[in-house]
């Protein structure tokens, strides 16, 4: 609906036509078409904005602005079913990483551990999420036993706002570099 000019978006999350993971159209756009998507035609609860997907062990999790979701279901035309797994969002589907045990990503405050059907925080003081521009290029993967990610992360004592963070599973600790 767009009679008073601003856009009354539903909440439901959709595949695009191109068949491509990364361009859900979950938020209107010039070049968003009606018939784009239609795996997930499922309206997701209490959200504004879903930031992504993740499927781990053949388990689907939804992410999006404010939760993290488990999506029930075989198929569309079965029905899908969120089951609201935390009230802890996702920033970006960019920081969303299966680390084997363990599923890790950032929320806009911190940095999330989704283990054992629990999430926790897992930020310190060697990184400040509030100094990360989310608006910036960013991305996060998984390496042997570490969570690696490079962002803007824009703290006036360094010299350059491009930085590596790294976060070792095994010691529970977070290291983070700056370019040269």
């Amino acid at each position: 609906d767009n009679t008073n000019g601003d856009w009354d978006r539903a909440r439901s999350s959709m595949v695009s036509s191109a068949s491509r993971f990364d361009s859900w159209p979950t938020e209107p756009q010039e070049s968003f078409q009606d018939t784009d998507g239609s795996e997930l035609d499922e309206f997701s609860p209490h959200c504004f904005t879903i930031r992504g997907a993740l499927v781990k062990d053949e388990v689907k999790f939804v992410g999006t602005d404010n939760g993290f979701y488990e999506l029930i279901g075989r198929d569309a035309r079965g029905g899908w079913q969120y089951m609201r797994r935390d009230a802890i969002g996702w920033v970006s589907q960019k920081t969303v990483v299966d680390c084997l045990s363990m599923i890790i990503w950032n929320d806009g405050y911190d940095f999330v551990r989704y283990m054992g059907g629990r999430a926790e925080p897992i930020g310190d003081s060697i990184v400040d999420t509030s100094l990360i521009d989310w608006t910036k290029a960013h991305g996060f993967v998984y390496s042997k036993g570490r969570y690696i990610g490079f962002c803007y992360y824009n703290d006036p004592d360094q010299g350059t706002p491009w930085a590596l963070l790294i976060y070792d599973l095994a010691i529970d600790a977070w290291t983070r570099r700056h370019a040269t």
